[in-house]
């Protein structure tokens, strides 16, 4: 043995080196090292073994993304949407958010309930239409209403305060896929509020 300072010749079991002085410290044996080396196969093994679960994480991670992002097209394609609102003499589509609240419901039964009147019989070639009022809105269910309106109506060439209010009764019905259905009906004795305003000959034109 030598001492790795100096280079002095020593005995195996001397502490310390006779030349310098200088501390000898046992010599490592490797055939008593406590480290276990890893084979390489065990390391490729127990990498490849975590690959699959980075790979699930991945996929359920685009799965979601899909998800969501499909939940957002559909939320923009429902309010890009349009009410189909329609009446016994003709349909008309009017534009409006889907899932419309009762208070739009009622807005828009109102609007419809003067396009009906306006185009049925006669009645528009002697008598301008004004605004709709709705008496009564009562809700049967989510999807159905039904009530009375007033409608003002005014013999053409004549001032406006010769107007009359004239009560129809109504049923709107909001389908499944948001689309509004509006039917009228004159009340019974009405028609003789419609006769003094438009006058007895211009009434028996009327055909009615």
């Amino acid at each position: 043995m030598f001492c790795s300072k100096c280079g002095c010749q020593l005995d195996d079991a001397s502490r310390f080196c006779s030349q310098c002085g200088a501390s000898i410290g046992p010599v490592a044996d490797a055939s008593t090292s406590t480290e276990t080396p890893i084979p390489a196969p065990a390391l490729a093994a127990d990498m490849s073994e975590k690959k699959p679960e980075r790979i699930r994480l991945g996929v359920i991670g685009k799965l979601v993304v899909s998800i969501l992002a499909g939940v957002v097209a559909l939320g923009l394609g429902i309010y890009a949407g349009l009410l189909f609102v329609g009446n016994e003499d003709g349909d008309v589509n009017i534009p409006a958010v889907m899932g419309p609240s009762k208070s739009e419901i009622k807005r828009q039964t109102a609007s419809l309930i003067r396009q009906i009147v306006a185009e049925n019989g006669k009645l528009k070639d002697y008598v301008t239409f004004g605004e709709v009022q709705i008496v009564l809105f009562d809700q049967l269910d989510k999807s159905h209403y039904q009530g009375t309106a007033d409608v003002r109506m005014t013999k053409k060439g004549t001032p406006a305060n010769t107007s009359v209010l004239v009560r129809y009764e109504y049923e709107t019905t909001l389908t499944a896929d948001e689309k509004i259905y509006v039917q009228t009906k004159m009340l019974p004795g009405e028609d003789g509020k419609v006769k003094r305003l438009v006058g007895m000959l211009n009434w028996l034109k009327l055909n009615w």
